[in-house]
C-alpha cells in the first residue's frame, strides 16, 4: 500500500508514498482476493497463497504484527501448523481503546489465549509492556523492541534546513515572531487538533501550525476561524519528503489525542530537535517525555491544563532551544533502527534461532 499510487488517501488521489520503500532487500507480494482491497479493514487482505508460501520458504520464524483480519488468519494457522516460532509486535497499549462491557471481556479472554500461543511478544515500550503483562504474558517471553522512526533520516534533514526556518516560515505562511506549534497526524476526531486551537488562542506569542487532512478539517478551519483568527495555519497533508520541512519550521510538536498506542511523530520531532507536549494518553509520553527536558505531559482531553503546559513550554523553549535539541537526541537514539535490530537478534537468540556465524 502506498507504492503503487491507484488509491485515494489522506485526501490525495493516487496516493504514493515519497521515495523508494523496495530497494535493499528482497520482498514479494501475495496476490490479494479482497473484493474491496485496504490494509485497514478486516477483509480488506485476503491472502490465501501463505500456506503456499510457507512451504515454499519454509521459515524459521514469522513475525506476525496484528490479529484481526483475515490475512492474519492465514499467518497464524500456518506457523502453528508448521512448527514454525512466532514472533509478534503492535503498537497495542495497556491505554487501550475505550471498549467496555462484554466485547471489552471478550477481546480480554482472546487475546490471552493468543498471546499464550506465541513464542517471543516483542514491547515497543512502557505502556506497551504493560498491555502484555495484563494479557498474562510472563517476563520470559517479553522482549523489548523500541518503536522507531527513521532518526538517521530526520536528524539529516534537519541538519540540512537548520538556518532556513525563516524562508520555510514564510513558504508555509508562518509568522516569524511567535513560538510554532506544530500538530502532525490525520485529522480525525480522537486526535484532539481542536484543543490545540482552543488552547492557542489562550498563550501569548503561540501561533499553530497543523499538518494533515481528513474528516475533521472543515470543523477544525471553523474552529480556527471563530476563537483564534489569524493564529493557526492549515498546511494539509504532506508526504514525509515534506514532513522535515515542518518540524524545520517549528518551534514545539503538540500531541492532544484521546487515545494514540504510541504516536510516532514523537519520535520524529526529537530525531528532528524540537521537543513534544502530549496528553498522558498518548503512548510514547511514557518513555519519550522527561519533564522540563524533552518536553512536557498534560492531561487529556484538558484545554486548560493544556494552556496551564505550554505556558510552561514556551519561555523554556525560547530560553534554551539547543539544550532541548540535544537532549531530545540523544533520548530519542536509544528508539533508533539500531535498538530494533537488537531486540530481533535478541528474540532470536531466546529461540536458538542464531549460531555461529549469525549470532553477532
Amino acid at each position: 500500500h502506498g507504492v503503487a499510487g491507484n488509491r485515494k488517501r489522506w485526501g490525495q488521489e493516487g496516493f504514493r508514498w515519497a521515495g523508494d520503500l523496495l530497494s535493499g532487500y528482497p520482498n514479494l507480494f501475495l496476490r490479494n482476493f479482497a473484493p474491496r482491497p485496504d490494509p485497514s479493514t478486516r477483509l480488506g487482505k485476503i491472502n490465501p497463497g501463505i500456506p503456499l508460501l510457507f512451504a515454499r520458504f519454509r521459515p524459521n520464524a514469522v513475525l506476525m504484527n496484528g490479529y484481526n483480519q483475515l490475512f492474519h488468519f492465514f499467518g497464524y494457522s500456518s506457523a502453528w501448523v508448521g512448527g514454525v516460532p512466532l514472533l509478534y509486535v503492535s503498537d497495542a497499549s495497556v491505554l487501550g481503546d475505550p471498549v467496555t462491557g462484554v466485547r471489552a471481556y471478550v477481546r480480554k479472554r482472546a487475546l490471552r489465549l493468543l498471546y499464550s500461543k506465541i513464542d517471543r511478544l516483542l514491547y515497543i515500550g512502557v505502556r506497551s509492556k504493560q498491555h502484555f503483562e495484563a494479557h498474562g504474558v510472563t517476563a520470559d517471553k517479553l522482549v523489548r523492541f523500541a518503536f522507531s522512526a527513521e532518526n538517521d533520516y530526520f536528524e539529516r534533514e534537519a541538519g540540512r534546513l537548520r538556518g532556513r526556518a525563516g524562508v520555510l516560515r514564510e513558504a508555509f505562511g508562518l509568522p516569524k515572531d511567535r513560538i510554532v506549534l506544530l500538530f502532525v497526524a490525520r485529522l480525525e476526531p480522537w486526535k484532539r487538533a481542536d484543543l490545540l486551537v482552543k488552547a492557542v488562542a489562550k498563550v501569548e506569542g503561540a501561533h499553530a501550525f497543523i499538518v494533515g487532512s481528513g474528516s475533521e478539517e472543515g470543523r477544525l478551519r471553523d474552529l480556527a476561524r471563530k476563537v483564534a483568527p489569524g493564529r493557526v495555519t492549515f498546511a494539509g497533508f504532506l508526504n514525509t519528503d515534506r514532513l522535515p520541512e515542518a518540524y524545520a519550521a517549528s518551534d514545539l510538536l503538540v500531541l492532544p489525542s484521546d487515545r494514540e498506542p504510541w504516536g510516532l511523530v514523537c519520535n520524529e520531532a526529537l530525531a528532528s530537535g524540537i521537543p513534544v507536549v502530549a496528553s498522558n494518553r498518548v503512548g510514547a509520553a511514557a518513555d519519550l517525555i522527561q519533564e522540563g527536558r524533552t518536553g512536557w505531559v498534560f492531561r487529556a482531553g484538558d484545554v486548560s491544563d493544556l494552556v496551564r503546559v505550554l505556558r510552561l513550554a514556551l519561555p523554556a523553549v525560547r530560553a534554551n532551544p539547543d539544550g532541548f535539541r540535544e537532549e531530545g537526541r540523544a533520548l530519542v537514539r536509544n528508539y533508533g533502527v539500531d535498538a530494533q535490530v537488537t531486540g530481533m537478534q535478541r528474540a532470536f537468540r531466546s529461540l536458538g534461532l542464531m549460531r555461529g556465524a549469525y549470532a553477532d
